[in-house]
């Protein structure tokens, strides 16, 4: 957890101190892994809204016997706005839950900004259906690996039926069914509109290409192809597509093809989705360069 997170109904808008249950997942970390004591200052952020730093006020109970805590009491000090997330969308195919909980922690711990799981013939529908969704699970996972990456956003995740529902949901977006968008927990509507990319200087990048459009497939040619020499970023946005654990079935890869994806190659080997996914991520990233939002504000 390199980065604590709060919703933004639990921080105090005064800047007064507030309390936090020595039971939840974040005390439990600050006691036990980082040994928090009066005056200890960590990296925290209230999701879609500030990054900033977490002081421990106090400890009540017995100075020495934490097992005596009830509570932290926490001050939190905002210093700066939520960076950007990376303008990276990831199709991918619905996989089963346990691997996709996984893959929503690594997308969050990436920072990418908009994730599509898509069914697919070779899918199994029921996965749609799992408490994952139904229950609203993924936002908690989302977290997880946004407090990993050290990110104070969120991705948005859409659910979509088909390949071809995926693919109109990239030029029509807020087609599919929303599960999460933006840092509003429970809401569900629409994404932002337009295909401006915002630098972290306030800066818009008019001057790059559209986006470049990337297709794990075994077929494709190496990823070291895709970055032209003498940029610093080759795009303005990055959308790659991953088939879930049995692949895209050739009707699904040609209507890819058709919407202008690149097949790429991660090598010989057979991967699994989520190794697929990540490799698809890291090129994404590379595209993108160190003037993408996310990367250039998350690492000073």
């Amino acid at each position: 957890m390199n980065r604590i997170l709060f919703r933004q109904s639990e921080v105090p808008s005064d800047g007064v101190s507030f309390c936090l249950s020595r039971r939840d997942r974040r005390a439990r970390h600050m006691l036990e892994v980082h040994g928090a004591r009066p005056g200890t200052q960590l990296k925290a952020g209230v999701i879609g809204e500030s990054v900033g730093v977490l002081e421990v006020c106090a400890t009540p109970g017995l100075p020495h016997a934490q097992e005596y805590l009830e509570e932290l009491e926490l001050r939190y000090y905002p210093q700066a706005r939520a960076p950007s997330l990376l303008q990276v969308t990831l199709i991918v195919g619905q996989v089963r839950p346990i691997v996709m909980k996984r893959m929503l922690r690594d997308c969050a711990a990436v920072g990418i900004e908009r994730l599509i799981i898509s069914g697919c013939r070779l899918a199994e529908r029921s996965y749609a259906r799992s408490s994952l969704w139904t229950k609203c699970e993924w936002e908690g996972f989302f977290i997880q690996g946004a407090e990993q990456g050290g990110h104070a956003r969120l991705p948005v995740a859409e659910l979509t039926s088909s390949v071809n529902e995926a693919l109109d949901a990239i030029s029509m977006p807020g087609r599919g069914q929303a599960a999460h968008v933006g840092d509003a927990p429970g809401h569900c509507g629409g994404f932002a509109s337009g295909g401006e990319v915002v630098a972290a200087d306030g800066d818009t990048a008019t001057d790059l290409p559209g986006d470049i459009r990337l297709l794990a497939d075994s077929e494709g040619r190496p990823p070291v192809a895709l970055l032209p020499d003498g940029r610093e970023r080759h795009c303005r946005e990055v959308v790659c597509a991953v088939g879930p654990e049995r692949g895209f079935v050739p009707e699904e890869r040609e209507l890819l093809l058709g919407a202008g994806f690149l097949p790429v190659s991660f090598g010989p080997g057979i991967l699994r989705t989520e190794i697929a996914a990540q490799w698809a991520l890291c090129i994404a990233a590379a595209c993108l360069g160190e003037s993408s939002p996310g990367v250039y504000e998350g690492r000073r």
